[in-house]
């Protein structure tokens, strides 16, 4: 059976983010106002640095396009500098001003906010684009092992290995905030366009997983094989098992 991937392998970080930038450009010029949705986390940094870096004068690209979360911390305050949110304008959302937003209110309701996203969703979507990472236990966004593949917007309990791997950020896993807002698998796998972003020998077996091993709950990311339209762009220590 053929791959229901696109799979582009990356030399160096350069490389990686050219590639990553390149493609998301590509996507965004075939596009009209287009709906995205973009992740955080160490791997989309090199790309988000090349879109800044090479296409911040791409008005064409920026005006018209519109964010919305991924993800988020629940219980946090809005200006706290943690939040995914703060992350993303930081890193690409205020440097190409990017000013159609679509954010989780992290000191809102959870309950009351999933509703208020989920309404969101059904009036601007679907997602065209979806670029996301993946975690080191399958998960995309919040979206642990054991979600449903029909999951909606949806509060999620962060799983132990991702309070570990977020605990980089917080300084002691304690302090990580256990419970997250995530869109869910059904509104992801709605995307028109899906990109993921992958590096690290790390990620290796989970990337074989996800792409190659049984689509099941244990590995949410394994419904991106039940999808078309979809890009792998990974460095070759990630790809080093496909």
């Amino acid at each position: 059976m053929s791959p229901s991937f696109a799979l582009l392998v990356a030399d160096d970080p350069a490389c990686f983010a050219d590639a990553a930038a390149r493609k998301f450009i590509e996507l965004l010029e075939a596009s009209d106002r287009p709906l995205v949705t973009l992740p955080t986390g160490l791997t989309p940094q090199g790309f988000y640095r090349a879109l800044v870096m090479n296409y911040a004068d791409r008005r064409d690209c920026w005006e018209g396009l519109r964010f919305i979360a991924l993800d988020e911390y629940c219980g946090l305050p809005a200006n706290d500098d943690r939040l995914f949110s703060s992350w993303l304008k930081r890193a690409v959302l205020d440097p190409l001003c990017i000013r159609n937003r679509y954010l989780f209110d992290s000191a809102a309701d959870p309950e009351q906010e999933i509703v208020r996203m989920q309404s969101l969703l059904e009036k601007v979507g679907p997602i065209d684009i979806a670029v996301l990472g993946l975690g080191a236990n399958g998960h995309i966004a919040f979206n642990e092992p054991g979600t449903v593949f029909s999951s909606s917007i949806h509060v999620a309990d962060l799983a132990p290995d991702t309070i570990k791997a977020n605990a980089r950020y917080w300084g002691r896993e304690d302090l990580v905030p256990p419970k997250g807002m995530t869109l869910g698998l059904s509104d992801l796998s709605g995307a028109r366009h899906t990109i993921l972003l992958v590096t690290g020998s790390s990620k290796a077996d989970v990337l074989k997983k996800a792409l190659q091993g049984p689509v099941t709950t244990a590995v949410p990311a394994s419904y991106l094989q039940k999808l078309t339209n979809v890009t792998v762009i990974a460095d070759h220590a990630a790809a080093e098992l496909l």
